[in-house]
């Protein structure tokens, strides 16, 4: 569960800012928020289909449910915060203001920083936490 919230929100989220788009809407951008949609409904069906097929006791089941739901609200936190700065990218590359360098992503989360807000106990992403 934890590796395909790298796969999809980071990976997905980094690509679709990194294409660029002279307009952004909901409409514009509808494939990509049905593919959001259906990340998060294949995120709750996959395991609990193993939970019913695996007939695991309660205790089990409720500790895997805990988590599927606490990784959904860290991926969303996740998108949620980092959408504005997404479409902002996207029409900066679009008007040419700026310019994507393979090895440097200005102003764009680091792997670092996605998995350390994984780990962290907070809901709210930030590009940084106070130590």
């Amino acid at each position: 569960m934890f590796i395909s919230t790298i796969i999809f929100p980071y990976a997905g989220l980094k690509l679709w800012a990194h294409i660029a788009s002279k307009n952004v809407s909901i409409w514009t951008e509808l494939p990509y928020l049905a593919g959001y949609i259906a990340y998060l409904m294949c995120l709750f069906y996959f395991p609990l289909k193993f939970l019913f097929y695996m007939k695991l006791n309660s205790a089990c089941s409720f500790v895997i449910t805990c988590e599927n739901t606490r990784l959904i609200m860290k991926v969303h936190g996740f998108i949620r915060e980092n959408i504005p700065k997404g479409v902002q990218r996207k029409l900066d590359l679009s008007q040419g203001i700026l310019v994507v360098n393979p090895g440097k992503t200005q102003s764009w989360p680091s792997v670092e920083q996605f998995i350390y807000y994984m780990f962290c106990p907070s809901f709210l992403y930030r590009d940084s936490y106070p130590r």
